[in-house]
């Protein structure tokens, strides 16, 4: 497989300023385990990429939206799904 370097990228939004760099903001869990959004219970099996929750803990909508941070996960064992 052949190695890519990672570029950050600069984007503009609304004169905030967010450096991207391609890089996720958790690493692919261990076999066996997932990483597990502890606000909504959304399980993902892979690498997390980081980004802006629009919706508060409670379940009601942000007058400004909030950066997702590693300490909203947790990492649990991989849930059995049936077939």
């Amino acid at each position: 497989m052949e190695e890519k370097d990672i570029k950050p990228k600069v984007i503009h939004i609304d004169d905030e300023v967010l450096i991207e760099t391609g890089e996720p903001g958790l690493p692919a869990p261990e076999a066996g385990k997932a990483w597990k959004r502890k606000y909504d219970g959304l399980v993902f099996f892979g690498a997390v990429y980081l980004g802006k929750r629009f919706v508060s803990y409670t379940g009601k909508l942000l007058k400004t939206p909030a950066y997702e941070t590693p300490e909203d996960f947790e990492l649990v064992d991989e849930p059995i799904t049936e077939t």
